[in-house]
């Protein structure tokens, strides 16, 4: 029985079954759900200028739109900030203003979504083939983007991230 992180890899790739065939496919299945990077759409919340709002969070999206590279959950939160500042725009009836921000808003999000789904990907290779470094960086880069979220996936990552040597 192996010990230590190798051990816990295997374990989570469904007790030390095979790493191909059977054995694959029940790894690509072992993990729990990844949620939703992005929540629902965020509602304008201005009381009294919606314009003045959807300028300051427009600007403090791209602000954190630049930071993302160093801090990943930045780039979660411009997502946010963006969607609130589409709805501001068109309340305060700037309906090209919210179509350009509307359009900025899914470009960004598609990115993240890349960037995301890249990350799993690499994680299931790197557990997969047993690669119990690549799966503790992978996983920390997955938290990162999940700051701020809990669940059985995000303890699952957690799990991974403790096997790293």
């Amino acid at each position: 029985m192996l010990r230590g992180p190798a051990g816990l890899i295997l374990a989570l790739l469904g007790g030390g079954a095979s790493l191909y065939g059977a054995g694959t496919k029940r790894a690509a299945s072992a993990h729990p759900q990844a949620p939703d990077l992005f929540d629902s759409a965020q509602e304008c919340g201005a009381t009294l200028s919606p314009l003045h709002r959807a300028n300051e969070l427009e600007a403090r999206a791209l602000a954190r739109i630049q930071r993302y590279p160093f801090a990943s959950i930045e780039g979660v939160r411009a997502a946010a900030l963006l969607s609130e500042a589409e709805h501001c725009f068109a309340r305060a009836q700037k309906p090209e203003d919210a179509r350009r921000v509307h359009a900025e808003s899914q470009a960004w999000q598609r990115r993240l979504a890349r960037d995301y789904a890249g990350h799993q990907l690499r994680l299931h290779h790197a557990l997969i083939n047993a690669q119990v470094p690549d799966a503790a960086a992978e996983s920390r880069a997955l938290l990162a983007l999940l700051t701020g979220q809990e669940g059985p996936y995000v303890s699952w990552l957690r799990h991974i991230e403790r096997g790293a040597p």
